[in-house]
């Protein structure tokens, strides 16, 4: 982590603000390590830097409903208003799933990054963890 880090730092001293991708499988560990990311980075370097799931950017459960869409998450609901981004957040580190995905609307956000990663994971952790968080 701490080489990623490094080098999110020395390119965050290029630019306004760093975006950063971070994707992965269900259960690979994007939110934990994107957490543990920004907050290393912020302690370390002294950068304010934030993490924003994208595991937030959905529909409320109740409107799935309506729709018979099927979603369980530990989470719930995302919080509106939630996440503050001010205006000395230098980077900010999204997660989720469809950050590589290389395919539509998708493919317009991973061109918007300035790094992005693939967190790896065997499919036998990943499955572990997801069913933990179920």
């Amino acid at each position: 982590m701490e080489e990623i880090a490094d080098k999110l730092f020395l390119k965050s001293k290029k630019l306004v603000r760093l975006y950063v991708g971070l994707s992965g499988i269900p259960g690979s560990g994007k939110t934990t390590f994107a957490k543990k990311l920004a907050t290393y980075i912020h302690e370390t370097y002294n950068v304010k830097t934030i993490h924003i799931s994208m595991d937030g950017f959905h529909l409320p459960k109740e409107e799935l409903k309506r729709f018979s869409v099927f979603f369980d998450h530990k989470i719930g609901d995302p919080v509106f208003g939630d996440i503050e981004v001010s205006f000395d957040t230098r980077i900010l580190i999204f997660e989720g799933l469809y950050l590589s995905f290389n395919e539509n609307v998708w493919r317009d956000i991973y061109n918007e990054m300035d790094e992005s990663f693939f967190l790896e994971c065997t499919l036998e952790l990943a499955r572990k963890r997801w069913f933990k968080n179920l």
